[in-house]
């Protein structure tokens, strides 16, 4: 009775150990091939998402650009001109009315497009139209020319502006700007510049718009995204330490492009010290954490000629 006891404890345990081992192996790769798939789909899925942002982003730029050189621009030229250089036309009010009613129009045609501004040389605003409404010039300048807005202040800004060249897109934080949220907040974009020139030569003023970021939002909320995975957008600009880090968007924290933002909602208060220093190092790839959240860094959207590593 003893020996078969014996034997059968023997084939039990020869038996039920590679057994255990199998089926410990087994639960493990089947683990590792589904924390794989998750990640392979979470990636799949945040590249579907930046190419849509992209695309928007591309599809503003060339709206910009458009409007730049539209008719209606081409037509206020000579004003711009005398503008720029301290003369005021006889006809200087009725071109500023028509080109108000055609950017009033254009707000209201192409949504996401928010304060659109046409200044001189020197920085200055004839032009301002915001939110499909034009603002009345009730500032005088020296040399009687009336401003929507008071006079530019920033030389060291004016200066870099004024070295863009004629019809390039370029991104940057328009002083003037920053008087359309309210005090303490900054607008989650940066203003896009279209230095203004005739016949490509010296530029002779500025369009400059930014967006509102409500089709940015309305991607970002819209698209399917599998596993239910949270998103967060933080801009990276060493150059200008108010904005280096700040969140753009995200759902943990209920942040929206199309809001004003506070520089204290930035990344580098959101996560790991040593990861933050990391993503300042090492712009592009992924970051898996032990939480398995997935810092990833796929794309460099708005490069400026003051930051040519400037993105978000």
């Amino acid at each position: 009775m003893k020996l078969k006891s014996s034997i059968f404890l023997w084939v039990s345990l020869s038996t039920i150990i590679p057994l255990s081992a199998l089926i410990l192996g087994l639960t493990a790769y089947s683990e590792h091939l589904y924390r794989n798939n998750v990640d392979n789909t979470i990636h799949a899925s945040m590249r579907n998402i930046v190419s849509e942002l992209d695309f928007r982003l591309n599809y503003e730029r060339d709206v910009m650009l458009s409007l730049a050189s539209s008719p209606a621009m081409k037509r206020f030229f000579p004003t711009l001109q005398a503008a720029s250089d301290g003369d005021l036309l006889p006809n200087y009010f009725d071109e500023v009315a028509k080109l108000n009613e055609f950017l009033e129009g254009f707000q209201h045609s192409v949504p996401g497009i928010d304060t659109v501004r046409v200044l001189d040389f020197d920085g200055n605003t004839l032009v301002k139209v915001r939110f499909g409404k034009h603002l009345p010039a009730l500032f005088e300048s020296m040399e009687d020319v009336p401003f929507a807005e008071e006079e530019l202040t920033d030389d060291d800004f004016l200066h870099w502006m004024q070295q863009l060249k004629p019809y390039q897109l370029t991104y940057g934080e328009l002083p003037l700007s920053q008087r359309d949220y309210i005090q303490g907040e900054e607008g989650s974009l940066l203003n896009a510049i279209v230095p203004i020139a005739n016949h490509n030569q010296r530029p002779i003023g500025f369009m400059t718009a930014r967006s509102t970021g409500d089709q940015l939002d309305h991607i970002l909320v819209t698209l399917p995204r599998s596993f239910n995975y949270k998103i967060s957008i933080a801009e990276l600009n060493e150059s200008n330490p108010s904005r280096n880090g700040m969140l753009l968007y995200s759902d943990n924290f209920h942040i929206l492009f199309n809001q004003g933002h506070k520089p204290e909602n930035a990344l580098a208060n959101k996560i790991n010290h040593n990861l933050w220093v990391k993503l300042q190092k090492t712009r592009f790839g992924s970051y898996l954490l032990v939480t398995r959240i997935i810092v990833s860094i796929t794309r460099s959207f708005i490069p400026t000629p003051t930051s040519s590593s400037a993105g978000w």
